[in-house]
């Protein structure tokens, strides 16, 4: 098709099978020759893979037609998904290429399309669909005149970093058991949080798991592949060692929190109540039946 059109911009009309196929049959002269049609099974199915790739593959102009009758939750999703794309095409100086959502065949501009497209992609698009959605939108940013490290994205998109209050965070590694996407993970033999931004799909559900609430969540795309997917060191300290036997069980933020927190209740009034919480499990239970045998107080 660009040989027939001396290498002007293509446009991309996708539309469902239902009421979609019945407003383009019914309207097949508001299409040009320029535009491939594309039959999607739900309209609510195109993701940001599909439409990432054809804009990076040189379909400059990209249209979802969800007419009257399309539920507004897919007409919401669509709309996400055009956010996420235009805040990444303007920050990349990418203008000529943009994605829109219409409800008639009319709303399609009717002068030609004049753009002239010349760099278009040559990936392949394999593997994951985050994967691919970073590939494609990565590609703009790489025939960029001036391209960014990473681009600020909307929020409630799916990709991004998290940040924590890194002086109020006690390591208690709460939000690495829930999260889905191995996104955060635990420093192994030292008291330690990791986080991989390539994983990292932003639902949010370590911040509200936080005991602390020191987790926000940082909306964006990175284009560095090879730094996104190396662990970065959110936090990490030394451990805290058991008073009694010496053994690393814990971490000092920890150990000091829960001190703080307990020293009013009543289960932990004695000295030696609130000392066992510098102790590590088993000297805990070895002191609470060894009354004859205290440890020193500190």
């Amino acid at each position: 098709m660009r040989q027939e059109t001396g290498n002007k911009g293509i446009d991309l009309l996708i539309f469902d099978s239902e009421d979609g196929y019945q407003e383009v049959s019914g309207h097949l002269d508001l299409i040009s020759s320029a535009t491939i049609p594309f039959l999607a099974e739900e309209i609510g199915s195109v993701g940001l893979d599909l439409l990432s790739s054809a804009l990076a593959y040189g379909a400059n102009r990209v249209f979802l037609l969800s007419p009257d009758g399309t539920p507004n939750q897919v007409k919401d999703s669509i709309a996400e998904n055009v956010a996420l794309i235009t805040r990444v095409l303007q920050k990349t100086g990418s203008e000529n290429f943009t994605v829109t959502q219409i409800e008639n065949l009319s709303d399609i501009p009717r002068s030609e399309n004049e753009v002239q497209i010349s760099k278009v992609a040559t990936f392949s698009a394999i593997g994951d669909k985050r994967n691919t959605i970073r590939t494609a939108l990565g590609h703009f940013n790489s025939i960029s005149d001036s391209p960014a490290t990473y681009v600020d994205l909307p929020e409630g998109s799916l990709f991004g970093q998290i940040m924590i209050d890194s002086e109020s965070c006690t390591l208690c590694m709460g939000c690495v058991s829930q999260c889905p996407g191995k996104a955060l993970q635990a420093g192994g033999e030292s008291p330690a949080l990791r986080f991989i931004e390539a994983n990292c799909v932003q639902c949010g559900i370590c911040a509200r798991s936080c005991p602390e609430s020191v987790i926000s969540l940082e909306p964006r795309i990175h284009f560095d592949y090879g730094v996104i997917s190396k662990p970065k060191t959110l936090k990490e300290e030394e451990p805290f060692l058991c008073i009694s036997c010496g053994k690393a069980f814990a971490t000092r933020a920890m150990i000091q929190k829960m001190t703080e927190k307990l020293k009013g209740h009543w289960m932990f009034d004695k000295p030696e109540a609130l000392n066992r919480l510098r102790m590590c499990e088993d000297c805990r239970v070895v002191d609470m039946f060894d009354k004859e045998d205290h440890i020193s107080r500190e």
